[in-house]
């Protein structure tokens, strides 16, 4: 195979897969002729069966390896049960209709490699085993969101042994940088910033030694190409086809109390603090840390948390002088 790679990213709207398309430096990218409608399932899940059929087809005219990351889902752990349902189900049925389709084409199967973003923190948060975890750890959710992630895991596993597909479930810890969306109730350093950029109370509903495992985005993206092409290595070089499970993180625990303490750093001001009781603070463990074992080479340098989350702060400074906000 000589030509470019192939890549499809599911969900490049969002913070991952935004940066995930741009970390496939070198490849050629799918652009569906469609925007999906993610908040009605129904059609959400038609039009990514109608895509992946053209993307299929696009693959096999293509003398190179083909890339699928799905990254999309707008869950995170405040999400209803219901919601959850729904965007499992979502993922379900695109899995199904993709293994059904390369069943029929075990060649065009054998050149490609699916990854799928799950989440380290929801799928860890139970286990039974002390903490830092790793890829051996046993899984335990403890959230309904948890579960989502293991289910749409085992999903896209028994998809890919069904077709002889390539696939790496990649467990990623916290994730920032620029460009989060801060509408949704997830993201730390992201929600602390905007409130403290607008001189408003910032609301803590967990302990302020809660630690957590922060990862700069770009960093995340990095590390999930990386992983895709160290998979299509091993391909080359004979290896069987498999499913690679990876926590991707930093490997740096990190208090809330030292969140807010970079912050206060980089404004050179105090935070005005509001310590809280919420529902979701019982499903939030007191620490989440990880270690890598597999791959653990791919972790590189991760960005300093104080840079990290510097870029984050003029990311919103500059979205607030262009909202024309004080």
């Amino acid at each position: 195979m000589s030509g470019n790679p192939l890549a499809w990213v599911i969900g490049r709207g969002g913070l991952l897969g935004r940066n995930v398309e741009l970390a496939s430096m070198g490849t050629d990218h799918w652009r569906p002729s469609r925007v999906f409608s993610w908040e009605d399932a129904s059609a959400a899940l038609g039009a990514l069966n109608s895509e992946t059929d053209a993307f299929l087809v696009r693959a096999r005219r293509v003398d190179a390896p083909w890339r699928l990351f799905w990254c999309a889902g707008a869950g995170v752990v405040a999400t209803s049960p219901a919601a959850l349902a729904e965007e499992t189900a979502v993922a379900a049925g695109f899995a199904a209709h993709l293994a059904k389709q390369l069943a029929v084409d075990l060649p065009l199967a054998r050149r490609g490699t699916i990854f799928l973003a799950s989440s380290a923190g929801g799928v860890y948060a139970g286990s039974p085993v002390r903490p830092p975890f790793d890829e051996e750890s046993p899984v335990g959710a403890i959230a309904p969101y948890g579960h989502a992630k293991l289910a749409q895991e085992e999903q896209f596993t028994r998809a890919a042994e069904a077709c002889g597909v390539d696939l790496v479930l990649g467990r990623l810890s916290n994730l920032y940088g620029p460009g989060q969306n801060l509408s949704k109730p997830q993201g730390l350093v992201a929600h602390v910033g905007k409130a403290a950029l607008r001189h408003q109370p910032i609301s803590i509903y967990v302990p302020l030694d809660t630690i957590r495992d922060y990862l700069f985005v770009t960093d995340a993206a990095r590390m999930v190409v990386d992983a895709v092409e160290r998979r299509e290595a091993e391909r080359r070089a004979g290896a069987a086809r498999t499913t690679v499970t990876k926590i991707f993180a930093s490997e740096v625990e990190t208090t809330v109390a030292s969140v807010l303490g970079t912050w206060r750093r980089l404004l050179r001001r105090p935070l005005r603090i509001a310590l809280a009781s919420d529902p979701v603070g019982s499903v939030q463990p007191r620490t989440l840390a990880f270690r890598s074992r597999v791959w653990p080479d791919l972790r590189g340098v991760p960005l300093p948390f104080h840079l990290g989350v510097d870029a984050v702060r003029r990311d919103q400074l500059q979205r607030l002088l262009a909202a024309g906000l004080d």
